[in-house]
């Protein structure tokens, strides 16, 4: 029974074998670590930019986003443009959607809606008494 007991006892492993076994775990769990931390810096590296709206409505009927110029061949050109798409672009055939989509993805921005004041004509406006059976206005007699 003591020769069996001896077997077994060396068939165990040492205090040296198990501190090198959680070593080798330690490495691989950082090696994997470091390789999920290299794969989610690359993405970030890699995202699409994106950028805020402003808080104002766009005129997307003008041709060049803001600061932008048209040169002679009707490109516009961001001379001052630093971000990251191309500073020389054709917009003649973009739809309103298509340069909100180009706002969005490259930082620039159209010029601001201006609000055309809509005064309404006198005769437009209807004055009246208010008809208690149904909410409408009654019209007075002239």
């Amino acid at each position: 029974m003591s020769n069996e007991i001896k077997r077994k006892s060396e068939s165990l492993p040492t205090q040296k074998d198990i501190a090198n076994q959680i070593h080798k775990i330690d490495k691989e769990v950082i090696d994997n670590l470091n390789k999920e931390i290299i794969k989610e810096q690359n993405i970030i590296k890699h995202k699409p930019h994106v950028c805020s709206e402003p808080s104002y409505e766009r005129d997307y009927s003008y041709l060049c986003p803001d600061d932008w110029v048209k040169n002679s061949s009707d490109q516009c050109w961001g001379i001052d443009y630093d971000g990251h798409c191309e500073s020389l672009k054709y917009f003649q055939d973009y739809t309103d959607d298509e340069k909100k989509e180009f706002e969005l993805n490259c930082c620039v921005s159209w010029p601001k809606l201006k609000k055309t004041s809509h005064k309404q004509k006198r005769e437009d406006t209807l004055r009246g008494s208010i008809n208690p059976n149904n909410g409408l206005i009654v019209k007075p007699n002239k």
